[in-house]
């Protein structure tokens, strides 16, 4: 009775376990026949192209690199020799199979079964299909997919080719894609000259880069390349002793840049402020592949001419570090952007124009006077200019009581307008405006300016401290926004580094013009109040902080600041509307920050013959020679004047009379006049010497 019970058990067991392999059977032989007759694109993704980066003039400056180093040849530069050893280590059958192998499934099978491990089941053409249209996630229907394309790919594509497209697009270790990128990386040699060690080497490191990576694993890399090696004697490819004599000569590991090419550019601060605003207007995979030209606003003549100038006013080794910025102020485009860092500016390193946190001085000074301006007050307001004042302005941090704010000449008093406290930068005059049009006024007007981002979490709290009025801490970038700001009328424009992006054709379809967004401006401010802080700034050259440093042929307005003990200096300035309206200068205002990148507390004491690097020495010399630089790379040279023939005999001439022979000086065009506002007992220049630092 028991045995036929267990009789019975036994034959529905097997009964339930036929009809779920029926149905196993039958749903995967629907779902494969069904992957077979589905639309499938089997064109081969574009590769990897380098997108160019050209300047205002056309000509290249920069590249954008592909995320993956992969180089593309064609079938006939990839030697047999590499062919046979990738075949003989990841696929022997590859000439025999229709893209699946039942061979290899089953003996891949075996070896998990017995614990050995020689190759996978997946062929050559599964491996390629996986890399380049289904990825390595692992879902129930992966396998299934894979193996039905696999099968299509080889009625329609000769095997050469998927061999070809295979060795193209493998993955080798080290961010190189193809075996070109790989030869190039590990041995420093084009593909097509790999020898026999070479190439077992190469194809050893197939199946597992990361444990085979010749770089940091040689020993391991080589065990591989002997089992290589030994497959390709099994396979009838190469003879024991060919094998012997490749073993005994391994190659040598270089280990270049992937690719062979390091980066270079004329530019390279703005080349990677360009490459992140291309990434904000093109999805990564258009930037690999599309073959980009992307036009930037860079201007060859601005960039060469404030280099120059750094190098003139800063040679030394150990000069402190700089910035220079140079925008457009009627659309936003930089022009021109360059630093100065210990050992030169590393590309995608820290960016002074654009990454620098460093408090402003007095440059902030002249939103103060516009949010004064906007609230109803005049440049001509008379206001008391003390030494110093005690006044609850500013409160040291570890005591929370009032310090003292003072000029840093410590000369000034009695009474003088806004205007004249401008010019000289005085403290004992800003900061308590500051105080009374509201710190936080002032704090919102210069970010609507582009001063600062007011909504970073980071840095938003710094501004509405009762010190503000003596600076704030921001990038030279942007406080270049900002006076451009000014100059054009109250408008901010969003900043710009890229004209236009065309995807280059790929030889059957013409070349497309990316859209990209249009210019965003706000008025920050009105028109008249902008109009007026731009006025009474052209004092700041002409009287004040910066008279005798800059000195250039056409109306310029602009601002120093000075941090205390001479840790940061600035100086940002703009031609005038009507220096621009004449066509004296172009709409470009430019900027420069001055100090210690690593050490922000030292003090800029002697150098290069200053005492004290103020905004009104250095960086304002910076900003008048790369002015007087630009000019002479792009205003024509002065005709020469002909010498006159000499006559056969001197002719008798009459005798000049005084005024015959007075000379007419040349004339240079006429700086924009700015009135002297009246002064009651005038103030001494000063700066402040006290946190948060602000001297002019």
């Amino acid at each position: 009775m028991r045995r036929r019970r267990r009789y019975l058990f036994l034959r529905i067991a097997l009964f339930v376990i036929f009809w779920l392999l029926v149905a196993v059977v039958a749903l995967g032989g629907s779902a494969f026949y069904g992957l077979m007759a589905a639309p499938v694109n089997l064109t081969p993704p574009a590769p990897p192209r380098t997108a160019l980066l050209l300047d205002s003039a056309n000509a290249v400056f920069g590249t954008i690199r592909p995320t993956q180093s992969r180089q593309e040849v064609p079938a006939d530069q990839i030697p047999q020799v590499l062919r046979n050893a990738i075949m003989a280590a990841e696929d022997e059958r590859f000439l025999d199979h229709s893209g699946v192998d039942p061979l290899s499934i089953a003996r891949a099978a075996w070896n998990d079964v017995t614990g050995q491990s020689v190759q996978g089941g997946s062929t050559i053409t599964q491996q390629y299909v996986k890399n380049t249209f289904v990825g390595s996630q692992r879902t129930s229907q992966r396998k299934f997919k894979e193996a039905a394309i696999a099968i299509r790919l080889e009625q329609k594509v000769p095997k050469q080719e998927i061999l070809t497209r295979y060795l193209n697009t493998l993955y080798l270790g080290n961010s190189t894609y193809g075996v070109q990128a790989a030869s190039q990386y590990y041995f420093g040699i084009d593909v097509s000259k790999l020898d026999l060690s070479q190439a077992s080497l190469l194809a050893g490191i197939a199946p597992a880069p990361t444990e085979y990576n010749p770089v940091a694993s040689l020993d391991k890399a080589r065990d591989r390349q002997q089992y290589v090696l030994d497959r390709m004697i099994a396979n009838g490819m190469i003879s024991a002793q060919q094998a012997s004599d490749a073993y005994a000569h391994p190659p040598t590991i270089v280990a270049k840049v992937a690719g062979g090419v390091a980066e270079t550019s004329y530019a390279p601060e703005f080349h990677d402020y360009a490459i992140s605003q291309v990434k904000k207007l093109a999805p990564q995979a258009q930037i690999d592949t599309a073959g980009l030209r992307i036009q930037t606003t860079l201007d060859p003549n601005w960039q060469k001419a404030m280099q120059q100038a750094v190098k003139q006013v800063l040679p030394a080794d150990s000069d402190p570090q700089e910035a220079t910025i140079a925008i457009d102020y009627t659309n936003g485009n930089v022009v021109g952007m360059t630093t100065r860092k210990d050992g030169g500016y590393q590309f995608g390193g820290f960016n002074n124009a654009t990454d620098a946190l460093r408090s402003t001085g007095s440059a902030i000074k002249p939103f103060t006077l516009a949010t004064a301006v906007q609230q109803g007050h005049s440049p001509n307001e008379i206001r008391p200019a003390p030494n110093c004042i005690t006044e609850p302005y500013y409160l040291d941090q570890a005591t929370n009581k009032p310090q003292a704010v003072c000029n840093d000449e410590g000369d000034a008093t009695g009474n003088v307008t806004l205007t004249y406290a401008m010019w000289h930068s005085l403290n004992t005059v800003y900061m308590p405006l500051a105080h009374d049009v509201g710190n936080a006024n002032v704090a919102r007007l210069a970010a609507a300016a582009g001063a600062y981002e007011s909504t970073n979490p980071r840095i938003a709290h710094a501004y509405t401290v009762p010190s503000m009025g003596l600076g704030i801490p921001t990038t030279p970038i942007s406080m270049v926004q900002a006076y451009a700001t000014l100059a054009n009328g109250g408008v901010r424009n969003d900043l710009h580094a890229i004209a236009s992006i065309t995807a280059a054709g790929d030889g059957s379809t013409a070349p497309v013009q990316l859209k990209l967004p249009a210019n965003q401006t706000a008025q920050a401010m009105p028109a008249p109040v902008a109009n007026t802080v731009v006025q009474v700034l052209q004092g700041v050259v002409t009287t004040g902080t910066a008279a005798g440093t800059v000195n250039l042929p056409f109306g310029t307005f602009g601002k120093t600041g000075t941090v205390e003990a001479d840790q940061d200096a600035w100086f940002i300035g703009c031609p005038t509307a009507a220096a621009v309206a004449a066509k004296q200068a172009p709409p470009v205002c430019i900027g420069t920050w001055m100090g210690y990148e690593k050490n922000a507390n030292k003090s800029m004491l002697n150098v290069e013959g200053v005492a004290k690097v103020q905004g009104g020495t250095l960086p304002a010399k910076i900003f008048n020679d790369t002015w007087l630089n630009y000019l002479q790379l792009t205003q024509p040279p002065a005709p020469v004047a002909t010498a006159a023939p000499t006559p056969s005999a001197p002719t008798p001439r009459a005798p000049r009379t005084p005024a015959q022979s007075a000379t007419t000086p040349a004339t240079r065009p006429s700086a924009v006049t700015v009135p002297t506002p009246a002064v009651t007992t005038p103030g001494g220049v000063g700066r402040s010497v006290f946190p948060p630092r602000t001297p002019g």
